[in-house]
């Protein structure tokens, strides 16, 4: 029994462990899948250090981290947009599609290789100690006593009140999310659990959205030739996961706003007056 107590005091273990074997990893290669996981675990990881910037390495190490993220984010983007870009079979624009893949392909090997290098420097410089000094094992999530399921829930509401039409508003509602998601995360509960998955849903179609954007903008930027029909055709893409995108968000809004009532079978004396009713 005691042994399945200790996951609150455990979780900054183990995301210390699974940092250093991420950074490593990706350090030699790239890939990926490692790359996706390098960022999430350091964004969970983020909520254990100490706002207090007078503690010693504490100000260093979320420097280092936010520096890491960002340039794991700009890889994983890339690696989004081809996947997208690949799932394009339209004839008419193959021909302009393969040479914004080919943009692409060379943008990352580009941006990857930097990674590796400030990986290396990273690690070299003493991350391990640092994670340790700065997130000891006893460490708890900022948000572990101020984010209540409640609070989250009331912080959505007023984010998704008004929910941006398009461009770097819609964009920062979607970071906003992602944070809240990771709060949630930081606390136990079936509930938040269920809320935190609900979050990453519209995050998730958000980014989606935004990908999409990426990908029309460095088309509308990089082609000459053919570069009218896959532009169009890209830009509906965006409309349409735009459309999808602000409609998960406020569905879940009105969710949390009037969660919906737990239906009761109907009673034995009311089933005859339905049937009649539907007659």
């Amino acid at each position: 029994m005691g042994n399945r107590a200790v996951s609150t005091e455990s979780r900054p273990v183990q995301l210390r462990s699974q940092l250093l074997r991420l950074c490593s990893a990706v350090a030699l290669n790239a890939q990926s899948e490692d790359v996706h996981k390098l960022r999430t675990t350091i964004r969970r990881l983020e909520l254990y250090i100490p706002k207090d910037s007078q503690m010693s390495g504490a100000r260093r190490l979320a420097k280092q981290l936010t520096r890491i993220r960002k340039l794991g984010g700009k890889v994983r983007d890339i690696d989004i947009q081809l996947g997208l870009l690949a799932s394009i079979q339209q004839t008419e624009v193959l021909h302009a599609r393969d040479q914004v893949a080919s943009v692409l392909r060379r943008r990352r090997d580009k941006r990857a290789s930097k990674l590796e290098h400030v990986l290396e420097t990273v690690l070299e410089s003493g991350l391990g100690k640092r994670l340790v000094r700065v997130i000891p094992q006893g460490s708890n999530a900022n948000t572990q006593t101020q984010s209540s399921l409640a609070q989250v829930q009331s912080e959505y509401a007023v984010l998704a009140q008004s929910i941006p039409e398009d461009g770097d508003a819609l964009h920062d509602f979607r970071k906003s999310v992602k944070t809240m998601r990771y709060k949630l995360e930081a606390v136990q509960g079936a509930d938040t659990a269920a809320l935190a998955k609900r979050l990453k849903a519209v995050q998730d179609a958000l980014g989606v959205w935004h990908d999409w954007v990426s990908l029309a903008e460095l088309a509308e930027a990089k082609l000459r030739s053919d570069r009218l029909p896959v532009v169009a055709f890209l830009r509906s893409r965006v409309v349409a996961r735009r459309n999808e995108a602000r409609h998960a968000a406020a569905a879940l809004r009105d969710e949390l706003a009037f969660p919906r009532e737990v239906r009761k079978p109907p009673t034995r004396a009311s089933r005859p007056i339905a049937r009649r009713a539907v007659r």
